[in-house]
């Protein structure tokens, strides 16, 4: 009964704190003639496996997001939307902000201290500027729309703090709400991840007078999410979206749609249904969770089919067996999202599916066909091939390395950022850098089945340094390995965490993460290892390696390069992110393969050390001082353009692409690749 009673206390508290007031987004002011003539919501990520529930409202003035998960910006890239001015988070979680890096000069809106989830989002040096307000006390209107911010609130841990008090350091924000109620503060009762936002969309009009005016009948729609069910009864307890419904059986303004961002259990709950019924059958509803199909990244796709012209074996052609719907909808009124799928609001609503992402392989083959000179270029790769595999001394399988990512800083429209999968054998495999987006690069690499498999026999995974291109999507990867194991292993199989000091901090910041054994790279220090033999011996026993070691590399934060040595005495070396570094020199000495990166052009006028980057020939240089078997490019700048430039007498030096499984033994064959590379992709910019 106290409980109940709190709850119901701490709802009015919130409620009193939201008079209305107002406040502007970033941009424009309402003009004469000035109020937008279209307005098109579309779908982003659909919250299919491995994508992120996120969609854009497109005017003529200017573009707004809901939510920005992880690949959200590269969709958006993708498929041509512009700058985002102004986006709104519905509830702080990791699926729906860990995209956000990816975008510039951005008003963000949400719950409470939203803020603090990027501690470690936006570093010192990050160029990315977010304006954020969590004030959802107020209105908030601009030329084109009135958005009003209806928090929904979980009722069940409010007398406790997050399920596990470690994990969390957020607290609710407002000073005003330091009021007791038998000696529990609100403020420190109030976990941020307890309050959903839904946000109810009304378009300006003009009044007679010339000024923003009053919504026209059946353009109003709004975006929620109720991330559990610990929030429908505050949900069934809200009093906003009255003036919507069924009551009296005279609404007061019609809702045009409602666009659910809730998971498929909660939308299938009896509460929420009830609460669904109870707005006109003329209302729409568009599904947007992970019972949508998640076909949204065609240009990924397009450019594995390219490259699998040249090597089927090294660029396989990527799985679509996750992207298929899990369920499906019977209702009239009820929209399952699908990528790119646009609801138009005005000038007269409706959904638009001529957008819709389909793949075409074969446009993408006679695109390939079609390139001048290609049948001649290509049947000399296949003899250099050849003549390089009579030179091959050994032709096992493992180990193999999967690039996954290798862009650097932002991902583009053919790169993720970084993500290398080194599988030790068929059993054993580990993780080099993950930065946002390598859960899906995963799920399109190996297929849903396959992925399951990679998690379980994930041992370890390296993170290199602290910036989020190289860090960024860890936490995705451990909730879907914590899901997996929980469903399908019950053995406890131990991963350890190699990662530079605080990355513990950025950890605590998600809840429901599972135990992982966390080993600073410091403890690895070659020459200078600081733990107890026996646990040094138990990482390399899990990970089927002889050796393994870190050095400390030079970039502009504390940062590590690793060197793996393999039971057959084959060894691996991965610089994260350096400039030229001599202590790697002498700790790679004779290395099979060199991951290096290779960040800058030789031509930039900005000397590499000034970044702590490498150019392409700096990364050549370190593995020829090395006496390297081969050494593999990769972390490309997106001043590069597609491929790289360097000599082409450099028979050991590879371009690494996303999506690319090279086994060592076959390393030397890649170099051969190049000048298809360049043929491949010389009207790069006019094709994808």
């Amino acid at each position: 009964m106290k409980l109940r009673f709190f709850s119901k206390t701490l709802f009015k508290i919130l409620r009193n704190e939201m008079a209305p007031k107002k406040r502007f987004m970033s941009g424009f002011e309402c003009k004469n003639n000035e109020i937008t003539s279209d307005i098109v919501i579309q779908v982003i990520g659909t919250g299919a496996s491995g994508t992120s529930k996120s969609l854009t409202v497109l005017t003529n003035h200017r573009n707004y997001l809901f939510n920005c998960g992880e690949g959200t910006t590269r969709l958006l890239k993708e498929h041509g939307i512009g700058d985002v001015n102004d986006c709104f988070i519905t509830h702080p979680s990791l699926n729906n902000t860990s995209g956000l890096p990816g975008i510039r000069n951005l008003t963000l809106h949400g719950p409470p201290k939203i803020r603090n989830l990027f501690t470690f989002v936006f570093t010192k040096g990050s160029s990315t500027k977010i304006n954020v307000c969590d004030d959802f006390s107020t209105v908030i209107q601009d030329g084109d729309f009135r958005i009003e911010s209806v928090p929904i609130i979980a009722k069940k841990n409010v007398l406790s703090r997050s399920v596990n008090e470690e994990t969390s350091n957020l607290s609710f924000p407002s000073s005003k709400n330091k009021k007791k109620k038998g000696g529990i503060t609100v403020e420190e009762k109030m976990d941020v991840r307890d309050i959903s936002l839904a946000y109810i969309c009304v378009p300006s009009t003009l009044s007679e007078i010339g000024k923003c005016g009053d919504v026209k009948s059946g353009e109003v729609f709004i975006v929620i999410e109720c991330p559990t069910e610990d929030f429908l009864d505050s949900l069934l307890e809200t009093e906003t979206f009255s003036k919507f419904q069924l009551s009296n059986n005279n609404p007061k303004e019609m809702l045009s749609l409602m666009v659910h961002l809730t998971p498929t259990d909660v939308f299938n709950h009896w509460k929420y249904k009830d609460w669904m019924s109870r707005f006109p059958s003329e209302t729409k509803h568009m599904i947007v969770n992970e019972s949508c199909p998640g076909l949204a990244n065609e240009a990924v796709y397009r450019l594995q089919y390219k490259l699998n012209c040249i090597d089927p074996e090294v660029f396989p052609l990527l799985k679509t067996d996750f992207e298929l719907p899990q369920s499906c909808v019977d209702s009239r009124n009820v929209i399952l999202a699908e990528p790119l799928l646009r609801y138009f609001i005005r000038p007269k609503s409706g959904c638009d599916r001529s957008k819709i992402v389909k793949l075409e392989p074969d446009k993408y083959l006679n695109e390939v066909a079609n390139i001048p000179g290609w049948q001649k270029n290509y049947l000399s790769l296949k003899t250099s091939v050849a003549e390089r595999e009579t030179s091959v001394e050994s032709d096992t399988d493992y180990p193999q390395v999967i690039f996954l990512g290798t862009g650097s800083y932002l991902s583009t429209v053919m790169r993720n950022v970084c993500c290398i999968l080194l599988k030790i054998n068929k059993d054993k495999c580990m993780i080099l850098d993950c930065g946002e987006g390598s859960y899906g690069q995963i799920l399109r690499y190996f297929g849903s089945q396959e992925t399951a498999k990679i998690l379980i026999n994930l041992t370890a995974i390296f993170i290199s340094h602290l910036h989020f291109d190289h860090f960024g999507g860890l936490v995705k990867i451990l909730h879907e390995r914590q899901k997996i194991m929980e469903q399908t292993d019950p053995f406890e199989r131990p991963l350890f965490l190699l990662a530079p000091p605080h990355i513990d901090k950025y950890l605590k910041l998600h809840d429901n993460i599972s135990p992982i054994n966390l080993i600073s790279n410091f403890q690895l220090c070659y020459g200078q290892r600081q733990m107890m033999n026996n646990q040094y011996q138990t990482i390399l026993h899990h990970s089927d390696l002889l050796d393994i070691c870190t050095v400390k590399v030079k970039h502009n934060i504390i940062a590590f390069g690793v060197v793996l040595t393999l039971k057959d005495g084959q060894k691996l070396v991965y610089t994260g992110d350096t400039t030229p570094c001599d202590d790697l020199i002498e700790i790679g000495k004779n290395c099979n393969l060199l991951i290096h990166e290779a960040t800058m052009c030789d031509f930039e006028t900005q000397p590499s050390h000034a970044k702590y980057h490498s150019t392409v020939s700096q990364a050549i240089e370190m593995g020829r001082r090395m006496d390297v078997e081969f050494t593999m490019l990769t972390h490309f700048g997106t001043q590069h353009g597609p491929v790289p430039i360097f000599s082409d007498d450099c028979l050991n030096v590879g371009v690494a692409f996303d999506n690319m499984m090279v086994p060592l033994s076959r390393l030397h064959l890649t170099s051969a690749f190049t000048p298809v590379f360049e043929l491949l992709f010389r009207d790069y910019d006019k094709t994808l």
